[in-house]
């Protein structure tokens, strides 16, 4: 809307350009923009310059000024704060962008946060992306040597061996040969480094039972055999 000297905008109820005259003057102020001195209710600045508070003297006298001033008046809403800050109408072009751009962040902060969590366990692949998580028991099977490559030991030294094979020699059996059949049963069973397990075989029609601890990838120590 254009009143003399320079545009109003009646939406946001502030002139588009500032005012060219002194702000010290009656009726400009500081604010170059404001219109009516933000008092559109009781003032009018129909010439773009100055605000006036209408006199009803002088509408009386001139019909077709007062008119104009009321007219002015009523297109003079309350200013608004500038700037307006953006509103997301649901189901608007602009709404459905702004939910497909904060998507795209959470996704990204997402992918992010697990290749944090890939990098602190060790695991990160070369492209930037999450590697495997580790997994417990397959490391657990990596552990695992099988027994034929693997000696087996029956104490690490005299008294250790004697108090492993002492049940065997008190049930009057062959020591030697009880250890050969020991040897033979875990060359068909895995024992995990770090693991103990327990087995039973039968020699001469007894049942031997005993322990097994995978010591290390190379060695497989057998604990006290007992005899039934």
């Amino acid at each position: 809307m254009y009143l003399n000297a320079r545009y109003y905008d009646p939406v946001f109820g502030r002139f588009i350009s500032p005012d060219d005259l002194d702000p010290v003057l009656p009726g400009v102020g500081t604010n170059r923009y404001a219109y009516a001195e933000n008092d559109p209710v009781n003032k009018a600045d129909n010439n773009g310059h100055v605000a006036k508070s209408p006199s009803k003297d002088q509408d009386k006298a001139d019909p077709a000024k007062a008119k104009d001033t009321k007219l002015a008046q009523v297109a003079a809403p309350a200013p608004l704060p500038l700037p307006l800050p953006p509103v997301a109408i649901p189901g608007t072009k602009e709404n459905k962008q702004f939910v497909k751009q904060a998507t795209g962040v959470l996704n990204a902060i997402g992918d992010a946060i697990s290749r944090l969590g890939a990098a602190a366990a060790g695991k990160t692949d070369t492209s930037g992306t999450a590697a495997t998580p580790p997994d417990p028991e397959k490391d657990d099977n990596e552990k695992e040597t099988k027994q034929e490559d693997r000696s087996v030991e029956f104490g690490r030294n005299t008294n250790q061996e004697y108090h492993s094979t002492r049940h065997v020699e008190a049930a009057k059996m062959d020591v030697a040969k009880v250890q050969e059949a020991i040897r033979n049963d875990l060359a068909k069973t895995n024992v995990p480094i770090g693991h103990t397990i327990s087995r039973s075989i039968t020699v001469d029609g007894r049942t031997i039972s005993y322990n097994a601890f995978g010591r290390s990838k190379d060695v497989v120590n057998v604990g006290r055999i007992t005899v039934k």
